[in-house]
């Protein structure tokens, strides 16, 4: 698809497909520095590895920073996955479309379109068939037929998925470890680790606030410190950020003893 809809993707498909979010960064330099105009990108091989929501979790912030940066030149983010459950929940809430494809010829490929509704009331999408006008017609676009691609397309993308295979087995065999590492933590103590934050503030922030000269603590960076020691998820570092928040507020009220 994405040869489809850009001449840039077809030239240089090798650094418009990614597999991490380091990668999709780094696609969004390129992009803003050269001013590229519709970029698609292509996410292969969505939660691949052991870890999936890690690597969602990552892939997300990265989604939301490509959006910041370079939004404005109107980017086409594609994920590839063998289905949608695959897929980060909080990922999908962003998705304007669905697409299952199918192989049921060797001549060519069916898709399917479901146009992705989102409501303010629900978190949950609607998923409808599109509607387009045909000649004054408006008719619902059930199924789309495309004829496989040039051969020329094929061997590249060949010659990329054989070229990512060896980091992919390396990727997965890092999780493997960083699995076992990981249960050999403790859990994290949510009161020890946000009064540790109160005490050291600079050290998880962002920078000052210019209204308030108050630090501006940083959940990530409370991830990051902490994640070489204990049991951490951005859940709990997000808990952390809000709870040493409140106290360095209420120790400059006065409330409690600093």
């Amino acid at each position: 698809m994405g040869s489809l809809f850009s001449k840039e993707f077809r030239d240089n498909m090798e650094r418009y497909i990614v597999s991490t979010s380091d990668q999709l960064l780094d696609l969004i330099a390129y992009i803003e520095k050269n001013h590229i105009e519709d970029p698609v990108i292509l996410v292969d091989e969505a939660g691949a590895s052991l870890n999936a929501a890690d690597w969602f979790e990552a892939m997300n912030r990265a989604i939301v920073k490509t959006f910041t940066i370079i939004g404005w030149l109107k980017p086409t983010i594609l994920f590839l996955a063998p289905n949608k459950d695959f897929i980060l929940s909080s990922i999908r809430k962003m998705s304007h479309w669905l697409i299952k494809v199918s192989r049921s010829s060797n001549d060519y490929s069916t898709i399917i379109p479901y146009e992705q509704i989102h409501s303010s009331l629900d978190s949950k999408p609607i998923s409808r068939k599109p509607r387009i006008l045909f000649h004054g017609r408006l008719l619902k676009l059930t199924k789309i037929k495309v004829m496989l691609p040039p051969k020329s397309i094929d061997d590249k993308y060949d010659l990329i998925e054989k070229a990512r295979k060896p980091l992919m087995i390396s990727e997965i065999r890092e999780d493997m470890i960083k699995t076992k590492n990981i249960s050999l933590k403790p859990a994290a103590d949510i009161d020890q680790l946000t009064e540790f934050v109160v005490q050291n503030p600079e050290k998880f922030s962002s920078g000052k606030k210019r209204t308030s000269n108050e630090w501006k603590i940083d959940a990530d960076i409370i991830e990051n410190k902490f994640q070489d020691r204990v049991i951490i998820t951005p859940k709990i570092a997000k808990k952390i950020r809000i709870l040493a928040k409140y106290k360095l507020a209420a120790r400059k009220e006065g409330i409690i003893d600093g």
